[in-house]
């Protein structure tokens, strides 16, 4: 008899510690992921380490809104951002995020909401606590840093487990901004053609200038580049696209010593 309830209750044991690991992994940081882990290339890690299965890259429409125009942003302007999850009931919800440039470093300045908080010396931020309504979002700020000409917002997103879901949001500066007169005239002008699988880039130089252009994939590889010496006055020049994958790309234009650029959707 002995014997029978000792493996009873050995059983029951088990069945708790069971029960507690996998609740552990389910809710494994309520209080705010650990940093690096937002899928950029320099982070190489994911909420997947921790709450496991396979993340899923999705658009960032429907995640990530904020109110940087469409033109691009403006130096040292603060703007404001939003991060979305939904899709798992009343699950817990997490994310987090990280404006980094091309090597990996922190990309203007981030400042947390209300439910939001700052990790890894401001690089990053993520959630206070895991929600469990069906939709939940998250506020905070990013200041435009005053110099580099681009960089991209990466956001991971947990929603219950193991639904980890990946987006990434352009960070490109104006093309209205950080251009001297003494060498382009504002008014740099791009056209893409999806049917005919080209970029068009016109512009008017003011001198004798020496003009780089170069299309940029998400990961910083230069896809498509042409160099033109000692361009001025009305300019025009076409980018083929033809072997270039669809995507999300950025135009960067190097006018001398001015560095501008724009998101591209191929």
């Amino acid at each position: 008899m002995l014997k029978k309830i000792s493996i009873v209750s050995f059983a029951v044991v088990a069945a708790l510690l069971s029960s507690s690991v996998q609740e552990t992994s389910v809710h494994a940081f309520p209080s705010g992921a650990p940093v690096g882990q937002t899928a950029s290339p320099t982070d190489a890690s994911n909420c997947t380490s921790c709450h496991g299965g396979t993340a899923t890259n999705v658009p960032a429409l429907g995640v990530i809104t904020s109110t940087i125009p469409g033109s691009g942003f403006v130096p040292g302007t603060t703007y404001a951002v939003t991060v979305t999850v939904s899709g798992c009931g009343s699950g817990e919800k997490g994310f987090q995020a990280s404006p980094q440039n091309s090597s990996g470093m922190l990309f203007g300045t981030l400042a947390a909401g209300a439910t939001t908080q700052l990790v890894g010396s401001g690089k990053y931020i993520t959630h206070l606590n895991a929600p469990i309504d069906a939709t939940h979002t998250w506020s905070f700020d990013w200041t435009a840093p005053a110099t580099g000409a681009n960089g991209t917002l990466y956001v991971a997103s947990v929603c219950s487990k193991p639904n980890t879901k990946l987006c990434s949001l352009p960070l490109t500066r104006s093309l209205t901004t950080g251009i001297d007169n003494t060498e382009a005239t504002i008014g740099f002008k791009m056209n893409n053609s999806a049917e005919n699988k080209t970029i068009t880039i016109a512009y008017t130089m003011n001198q004798n200038t020496d003009v780089v252009l170069q299309l940029v994939d998400m990961q910083g590889k230069i896809v498509e580049s042409q160099t033109f010496a000692k361009e001025n006055g009305e300019q025009q020049h076409t980018l083929s696209t033809s072997n270039v994958a669809t995507g999300i790309y950025i135009l960067k234009a190097q006018i001398g010593k001015q560095l501008i650029s724009k998101k591209v959707v191929l």
